[in-house]
C-alpha cells in the first residue's frame, strides 16, 4: 500500500463483495478533473458504506459527509437505504448528532 499524507484527496480502494458496493459503483457520479475522468462516490452511498463498517473514524467521516452535503441529500432517500442495510440506528444518532430533525 501506497500511503501519501501530503495531498487534499484521500483514495480508499476496494473489491465490490456485496450488494450495497454494487449499488454504490452504480450510483456512483463521474466528474472530469484535470483531463481525467474520475467516479465520486454518492454522499448517500459513502455514508451508509461508512455507518455500516462503524469504526470510529468511519463514524467521524459520515457526520463530515452529511454536514458538508445535507443541502444535496434526500433524507429519505438515506433513511431507506438505512434500513435494507440496518444501520437505522447508527443513520439516526448521526442524524441527531448533526442536530437535523427530520
Amino acid at each position: 500500500m501506497v500511503v501519501q499524507k501530503d495531498t487534499l484527496f484521500r483514495l480508499d480502494i476496494k473489491g465490490i463483495y456485496t450488494t450495497r458496493e454494487k449499488v454504490a459503483i452504480e450510483e456512483r457520479h463521474q466528474q472530469k478533473w484535470k483531463n481525467m475522468t474520475i467516479y465520486i462516490d454518492d454522499p448517500h452511498n459513502l455514508i451508509i458504506s461508512k455507518l455500516t463498517y462503524g469504526s470510529q473514524q468511519d463514524q467521524e467521516d459520515a457526520l463530515a459527509v452529511l454536514v458538508r452535503n445535507i443541502t444535496l441529500l434526500d433524507v429519505e432517500k438515506l433513511k431507506q437505504k438505512a434500513k435494507m442495510n440496518k444501520v437505522e440506528k447508527e443513520l439516526n444518532q448521526l442524524l441527531k448528532k448533526a442536530e437535523i430533525h427530520l
